[in-house]
């Protein structure tokens, strides 16, 4: 998927036409805020648990999307991945993400 980034609060992407199957001129805008809470609750449901600072695991949201460019479907991909290392099992959240990115490409 290709992202368009115009600033710090806002990601652009394109759409595709649901009946020509084209990629759209329009452009959807939508919330950087509006994703970082999608995915946290995304998350808080695959740990059956809430994060005790929502605020620590946007920072590492934020790092992982300026610092590292990934988007939000690539830090559900490793997440997933580190879900199935029984280490990370009971202590994952996005600070553990952010150093696998450290660790591997």
């Amino acid at each position: 998927m290709i992202r368009y980034e115009a600033d710090n609060n806002y990601e652009y992407e394109p759409t595709i036409d649901l009946d020509t199957g084209e990629e759209s001129k329009q452009v959807v805008k939508s919330s950087v805020g509006e994703k970082y809470w999608e995915l946290l609750k995304w998350a808080q449901d695959r740990r059956k648990m809430p994060f005790s600072s929502v605020k620590k695991q946007f920072a590492a949201m934020k790092i992982l999307r300026e610092v590292f460019k990934v988007s939000m479907a690539q830090v559900k991909e490793r997440w997933l991945d580190l879900e199935e290392d029984k280490f990370w099992q009971d202590k994952l959240d996005f600070w553990t993400v952010v150093k696998s990115y450290d660790k591997k490409p």
